[in-house]
């Protein structure tokens, strides 16, 4: 006589064990775009509070000054301080940035006071003793590249150098020239020109309708190259603005696949760049990683985020501070 028991099973089917498998797959498959998102809306969010601050920073310079701080110093913005002739022979507050007077008003005081003491009998600015770093509100945490401190001074062997980069860099217009003899604006539309600081009132559009900040990408080196153009990229170099190096032009929209033109510039796919030695004919795109567009802070100091479907005829007058032209909504 046989007796039926029921017996307990202690472990799953293998049809069970893939089922189960499978719906963690897809339940992990809709979650993680779900907290990229929202890393991201995070990154987004810090990056306008940065933005926030540069710009308050730039009304308190011009409450102090009466103007904004120019675009960068020197005679020139192209020839060489540590070469024995030339208009900025030996001088070392030739080609600084307007980043670098700024640095008393976002709590970078020490940095500036060391700048204004220094005497590097005929240095570059960016070999001096304290320019390497990064400064932390200077740089957008969605970007891959925020953080860079290098640059290459020469190919073969490779040279690497510490410095400070930006992602936040200042509007020159919607020409897309970097005129080095351009000190009164007559060529450049924006705010930030060459040698000439302006003022509130040169900006006839309205603060509220011209674009005063936005950001770039900072593309990594290129220590593969023989080539010191291409090796060493300067886009966003706070101390040695050899060209447009912390100023964008809006002649072209936001992540536009139209290249850069620097004198140093690596080319990856995401932010191409070309190797021009000319100095009426560099300019710099704002790119970022955030989706859809760019993060931009106004001159009256509000940040707004700007779609990189905007029109390239909006996006050129809002870059200009006194084209007299009304902007379309975007």
């Amino acid at each position: 006589m046989y007796v039926c028991t029921n017996r307990k099973r202690t472990a799953f089917t293998l049809v069970e064990l893939l089922v189960v498998i499978a719906i963690i797959g897809i339940l992990v498959g809709l979650l993680l775009p779900a907290v990229q998102q929202a890393r991201e809306a995070a990154r987004r969010m810090q990056c306008s509070n940065r933005l926030k601050q540069t710009a308050l920073a730039l009304h308190n310079y011009e409450s102090s000054y009466g103007r904004m701080p120019p675009g960068c110093v020197g005679t020139t913005i192209f020839s060489q301080p540590q070469y024995p002739t030339g208009p900025d022979s030996g001088k070392f507050h030739s080609r600084l940035g307007w980043i670098t007077l700024l640095l008393p008003y976002i709590e970078q005081g020490p940095m500036a006071d060391m700048i204004a003491n220094h005497n590097p009998n005929g240095e570059l600015p960016l070999y001096w003793n304290g320019a390497s770093g990064g400064i932390e509100t200077l740089f957008c945490p969605s970007d891959p590249g925020a953080g860079k401190t290098e640059y290459l001074r020469a190919v073969g062997p490779v040279d690497v150098r510490e410095s400070t980069f930006s992602n936040y860099v200042g509007c020159q217009g919607s020409t897309g020239t970097m005129v080095g003899t351009d000190v009164t604006g007559s060529r450049l539309d924006g705010i930030f020109i060459p040698r000439h600081g302006t003022k509130f009132r040169d900006i006839t559009d309205g603060t509220s309708n011209t674009l005063m900040l936005s950001e770039i990408l900072l593309p990594e080196n290129n220590t593969s190259s023989s080539n010191i153009g291409n090796a060493s990229d300067w886009r966003g170099l706070v101390w040695n603005v050899f060209g447009p190096t912390v100023l964008f032009s809006t002649r072209n929209p936001p992540n536009t696949r139209s290249a850069d033109r620097m004198v140093r510039c690596s080319n990856p796919q995401r932010t191409p760049c070309v190797v021009t030695g000319t100095s009426s004919s560099q300019y710099l795109h704002a790119r970022s990683m955030h989706p859809g567009g760019i993060q931009g802070a106004l001159a009256d100091g509000s940040v707004r985020f700007i779609a990189e479907t905007i029109s390239t005829t909006t996006y050129r007058h809002f870059g200009s501070r006194n084209d007299g032209n009304v902007l379309e909504p975007f």
